[in-house]
Formats: C-alpha cells, structure tokens, sequence
C-alpha cells in the first residue's frame, strides 16, 4: 500500500511538473488582428505601354503576428478573403483570396486591437501608385508596430481570382511579376454570383515554423485536475495505511 502511495503521489508530481514546464506559453502566443482594405487597384505592372488598373479587391485582411525566436523580429502570415469587380464593367465580379508571409522587425505596440487596420485604396490606381508605407500589401503589418519597424521581403505569397464560370487565375512568388497582367484576359464573361468558402486561420501554430506552441486552455485544465486527483488518491491511501498501522 505503501508503494502505492507514493507511485500515485509521483505521478501527480510529475503531471505538475510538466505543466510548469509549459506555463510561459502565453509569451509565444500569435497575435490575431482582422482588418479591411477597400477598393484596392490591381493594376498592369509597371512599364507596360498601356497603364491600367483592370479591378479593384474589397476584402477582410487577418493578420496572425508570431514571435520568431529572434529578439524582436516577427512571423507575419496575412489572409486575405473578399471580391473583386472589373473597372469597364461592374458586371464582371468574382472572389480573391490569398495570402502572404514575411517578418517585421521592431517593437509590437501595447494594444495590437485599437490599432486602426481598416484602409482605403480607391484613391489609388496604376498611374497613382500607393506610397511606401504600411498601406502598400507588402508592409500591411507595420501598423501594428512602433515607429521605426521595417518589413522584410515577402517569402511567400498567393493571389487567386475566380468567379463562378471561369477558370481561378492564381498569381504567386512562381509568377515572377508585379501586378495582373492576365487579369482583364482572363475574365470577360457576366457570370453568377460566386460562392465563396471563409478563409479560417490558425492560431495555435507559429506560421512558417513546423514547432508547436505549447499546452494552453483547456488542455492545462485537464492536466491539473489529472495531477490533482493522483496527488489526493496518493494521501489518501498513505493515510489509511498508517491508520492500519496504528491499530
């Protein structure tokens, strides 16, 4: 009975243990925020003869902030899940999603949910370029960060257009090109209104990372309660072994 005791109250120990291991978890956790960009130009890429901005993407934009690892260098990873209208003529219309990852390197504000993300691009198109700034796609997340922060460059990122009749045209780091040269080529059909499927993002993954976080919420709980319960039965049957000894 002894030995049982004391194996019931390891094994509570050891539970314990392991959750001391994994309590600063919430150090590492991602940051989430979700904006909006409205009106964004897709233009022909630079230097081609005939400049045009072929759509504008109206879309919510959740943006997932990470810690690398490095001290004060951060994962981003952006989804974008929205729609898309032809500039000649509104009837031509579909969906755009993607994504793109990158790093920011600076020091993340205190209060990442009242930062003001919802941006306006209508004013923009391909002879009125975006200015440098975190209004431009490849620096959204800099508006989470103090002054001084800077991107680095885009390690991986996906555009895909489609609509219900024709075929998505995908546009990625493969492509090699700025811009959406395809675009007014591919779509010229009037087509239904397309179903779309919202983008979901994890959270208990660092992006761009095969790691982990560690245990958190719910799991803990159980763990706890688990060791509680060892630790108990563990007392509880010294205690009658002792009595027994007494009598």
């Amino acid at each position: 009975m002894r030995r049982i005791a004391a194996a019931l109250t390891a094994l509570g120990l050891a539970a314990l243990a392991s959750l001391a291991v994994a309590a600063p978890a919430s150090a590492a956790d991602p940051v989430v925020a979700v904006g909006s960009v409205t009106g964004a130009p897709d233009n022909d890429p630079p230097g081609t003869p005939a400049c045009d901005t072929w759509a504008r993407d109206t879309f919510t934009r959740t943006t997932t902030i990470t810690e690398s690892g490095t001290a004060d260098v951060y994962d981003i990873h952006q989804e974008i899940d929205g729609t898309w209208v032809s500039t000649t003529n509104t009837a031509i219309k579909g969906t755009i999603t993607g994504h793109l990852d990158y790093t920011v390197t600076g020091t993340l504000v205190a209060d990442v949910g009242a930062v003001d993300d919802d941006i306006d691009l209508s004013g923009f198109d391909c002879k009125t370029a975006v200015p440098d700034g975190p209004d431009k796609s490849t620096k959204w997340a800099l508006r989470y960060f103090t002054d001084g922060a800077t991107a680095g460059t885009l390690s991986d990122w996906e555009y895909v257009y489609d609509t219900a009749c024709d075929d998505p045209y995908t546009e990625d780091e493969q492509a090699d090109e700025s811009g959406h040269p395809m675009g007014p080529d591919v779509f010229t059909e009037v087509c239904p209104e397309p179903t779309r499927t919202k983008t979901t993002v994890p959270t208990t993954t660092n992006p761009g990372s095969e790691g982990t976080l560690p245990k958190t919420g719910s799991n803990v709980t159980v763990i706890a309660g688990v060791a509680v319960l060892l630790i108990v039965g563990g007392v509880v049957t010294l205690a009658a072994v002792r009595r027994r000894a007494t009598r």
